[in-house]
C-alpha cells in the first residue's frame, strides 16, 4: 500500500477515497480537493498505515519471494512509510509550517525510519520481458530483436511498408 501511494499522483491518491470516484462510470464527476487536504490525507493515510503494520508476523520463503523490495520485511515497510511521512511533512514546512513539524515529531515518534542504505527500497531491474520489468528498465530494441529475431528494419520490410 505505501509504495502504491507513493507512485500515485496526488490528485488521483485523493480521489480514490472519495465515493464520487467510484461512481466515475455512472456519469458522477469526483470532487478534486487542495493541495493542502491532498497532503494532510496522504498524511493521514501513512500514520494509520504505520500504525497497523504488525512487525511480529514473519514470512515464510514463499511470501518473500512476491516482495522484490523487502522479502515482506514488516519493520523495513514500517520505517519506509515512517520515512515517507517525514518526507511528506518536510515537503509542507513553508506552506504549513506548523503542519509540517507536528506531522514530522509524529513520524519520529513512531520509530526510527531509514537510517541505513540497507533499509532503502531497491528492486533489481531486469532487462526484457518478465514479471519484475518496466517500460523504463527495458531495452527496446534488445527485446524485441530478442523475441523475434528480427531487427525493426527486417520488420517493416517484412510487412511491406
Amino acid at each position: 500500500m505505501l509504495l502504491a501511494l507513493s507512485a500515485l499522483p496526488m490528485g488521483a491518491v485523493h480521489a480514490t477515497s472519495t465515493n464520487a470516484t467510484l461512481n466515475g462510470f455512472q456519469g458522477v464527476n469526483p470532487e478534486f480537493s487542495s493541495e493542502k487536504d491532498v497532503y494532510y490525507w496522504m498524511l493521514a493515510e501513512l500514520a494509520d498505515a504505520v500504525s497497523n503494520i504488525n512487525t511480529e508476523v514473519a514470512p515464510n520463503d514463499d511470501e518473500k519471494k512476491n516482495d522484490p523490495v523487502f522479502a515482506f520485511d514488516a519493520a523495513k515497510w514500517k520505517n519506509y512509510g515512517i520515512s515517507l511521512r517525514m518526507r511528506l511533512a518536510m515537503r509542507l514546512s513553508e506552506a504549513d509550517p506548523a503542519k509540517a513539524k507536528s506531522e514530522f515529531e509524529a513520524a519520529v515518534a513512531q520509530g526510527s525510519g531509514i537510517k541505513t542504505v540497507d533499509g532503502t527500497a531497491a528492486v533489481q531491474e531486469y532487462d526484457g520481458w518478465s514479471d519484475w520489468s518496466g517500460p523504463m528498465s527495458r531495452s527496446w530494441d534488445i527485446t524485441c530483436k530478442g523475441r523475434f529475431n528480427l531487427s525493426w528494419f527486417e520488420v517493416r520490410q517484412a510487412l511491406g511498408a
